[in-house]
């Protein structure tokens, strides 16, 4: 199995970020890619990069737009998706769906290596799978609903893919054959793989769906056998084998297979094309009559078998890059060999890598300052204090007016409770202070009438003698005497 490319600096195309490579061919390179987005949207891509020295071919530029425009309109499970096109300083570039696994052509070479063949249920699976993908592209149309007449041209193992899912998949349409496309193929000039191709093909005359079941079925037959179908010293003696050799059986060197497994594939290989399936389909519809295919899991469980180590170490890639900055949107773009600087692939909010992002702080309650807190309790005390004084004064003023006009000992024992001093009332408000939320009392308008106290009960208030002409002054009522003492003025009882 071929070890991973290492991994290169990143390199900037567009929207996307171009990592390390996965293969290469004549005309292209396929890299790992990357698409950032905004609120941290990531995906993994497979971005075909035209090589350099043919990005002013005209010929080569116009085979690229068409694979792109061919392949945007094959909508299939088992046809890699192109997602988009652009183009370069470099030349253009075609972005794919990434899909975990390795080439048909990767996984037959590292079971010949172990002295291993591909298990007959998986190769009829692969082969079920990649024809069905190619009847999708043989019966593609247009927005019109006009058929596209898509011909692959270059069906073989280098461009199966099978997953790690099971499943298959057909890529690079890059010479496929199609109702208007812009590139045509000049005369005499032959365009894919000469042990895949169908005689007609060969002789470079017409092509149909017919023409790419019969390089299929040259897979299967390959992938049942472990051996080449046609073999040469050079491509004049495989033409000719194609032409005019004659195909054995794949039994005949793999006795454990059934006949009716040979039938399928050497109708795949008739060389006449009226011979063969008339699609893709109907040979995919007749392997899945044998008993001898298997589940796509099963095939993912073989594909990880075989190709472990180089899939393990692409998932560890792929990590990598899906941890680089960039997968917040910022990209670096280097110059080969110049310095590296920071962009951003999309016009998305990022912070530097530098800035500490916090989340907001939670709200902080409002706390009263303890002195300011006192000094409130000061006020209260004091406003009861002052009030308790007024209201004990109206208290007794209301009690004196109300005294019958003879004065009895039993009226002025009920109106004039024994008095405190003054200071006494004081010194209890300041050692017992109001709670916070109590109200103060307040007197009311009418001096004859007491407010009662929170919580006790209202006191029977007298009836008030209007004063006449020669009412004393009782204005206070009360006084002090020499030593001090505050007394009820005799003339106000």
């Amino acid at each position: 199995m071929p070890a991973v490319v290492p991994e290169t600096r990143e390199r900037r195309l567009g929207r996307y970020t171009l990592h390390g490579e996965i293969a290469s061919g004549g005309m292209a390179t396929v890299h790992f890619g990357r698409l950032a987005g905004e609120g941290g949207f990531s995906r993994i891509v497979a971005i075909k990069c035209m090589h350099k020295h043919l990005a002013e071919d005209p010929e080569f530029r116009a085979m690229f737009l068409d694979e792109a425009r061919l392949a945007a309109r094959i909508r299939h499970p088992n046809v890699v998706s192109t997602i988009d096109i652009g183009s370069s300083d470099e030349g253009m570039f075609l972005v794919m769906e990434y899909v975990a696994g390795e080439s048909l052509a990767a996984l037959m070479r590292a079971t010949a290596r172990k002295g291993e063949g591909v298990p007959t249920s998986v190769a009829i699976r692969v082969l079920i799978d990649a024809l069905y993908g190619l009847h999708a592209a043989h019966v593609a149309t247009d927005d019109a609903g006009k058929p596209l007449s898509i011909v692959h041209r270059d069906v073989s193992p280098q461009n199966i893919l099978v997953a790690t899912d099971g499943h298959a998949r057909v890529l690079d349409f890059g010479i496929a054959k199609a109702a208007g496309r812009s590139h045509t193929t000049r005369d005499g000039q032959l365009k894919g793989k000469f042990r895949y191709m169908a005689p007609e093909q060969v002789r470079d005359g017409p092509v149909n769906a017919r023409t790419d079941v019969y390089a299929a079925s040259v897979v299967l037959w390959e992938l049942l056998t472990a051996q080449p179908l046609f073999r040469g010293s050079n491509d004049a003696a495989i033409v000719a084998k194609v032409l005019e050799g004659v195909v054995p059986a794949p039994s005949k060197l793999a006795p454990a297979l059934p006949p009716e497994l040979d039938a399928i594939v050497l109708r795949g290989l008739a060389r006449e094309p009226a011979d063969r399936f008339e699609s893709a389909e109907q040979m995919a519809e007749a392997l899945e009559g044998l008993s001898q295919s298997t589940t796509a899991k099963q095939v993912g469980v073989w594909v990880t078998h075989v190709a472990g180590d180089v899939l393990r170490a692409r998932a560890e890639q792929i990590a990598r890059i899906e941890a680089a900055p960039s997968a917040s949107g910022i990209v670096v773009a280097p110059a080969a060999g110049g310095p590296v600087t920071s962009t951003r692939t999309l016009d998305v909010e990022v912070p530097d890598a530098e800035t500490e992002v916090r989340p907001p702080a939670a709200p902080v309650p409002h706390v009263e300052p303890a002195a300011k807190g006192a000094g409130r309790a000061l006020i209260i005390v004091a406003g009861t204090v002052v009030a308790g004084v007024v209201a004990g004064i109206l208290f007794v003023a209301a009690r004196s007016h109300g005294a019958s006009p003879s004065g009895s000992a039993s009226a002025a024992a009920s109106v004039d409770p024994p008095q405190e001093p003054a200071s006494s009332a004081v010194t209890s408000a300041s050692e017992s202070p109001p709670e916070p939320s109590s109200v103060a009392p307040v007197a009311s308008a009418n001096p004859s009438v007491t407010p009662a106290r929170s919580g006790a009960p209202a006191p029977q208030r007298p009836r008030v003698r209007p004063a006449g002409p020669s009412a004393p002054n009782c204005n206070p009522p009360t006084y002090l005497d020499p030593s001090g003492i505050r007394r009820v003025k005799p003339e106000c009882l």
